[in-house]
């Protein structure tokens, strides 16, 4: 994904070039990202529960 910065030297050009260089993101890739995100996270848990299962089963925890 790139973000690009909109140029404050002319920020009354109203013009296609400046607002491809917006740093607003289609809301298809925000959806995209935060679901990445989100799926990351979740396997994040998944192998720490797992790892915990694994350590605490001896113990039984």
């Amino acid at each position: 994904m790139r973000l690009r910065r909109y140029s404050p030297i002319l920020p009354f050009m109203d013009t296609p070039h400046l607002l491809q260089q917006s740093d607003t993101a289609p809301a298809e890739e925000v959806v995209r990202e935060a679901g990445a995100g989100l799926y990351g996270l979740l396997t994040v848990a998944a192998f720490v529960a797992a790892a915990a299962l694994i350590l605490l089963a001896p113990f039984g925890g």
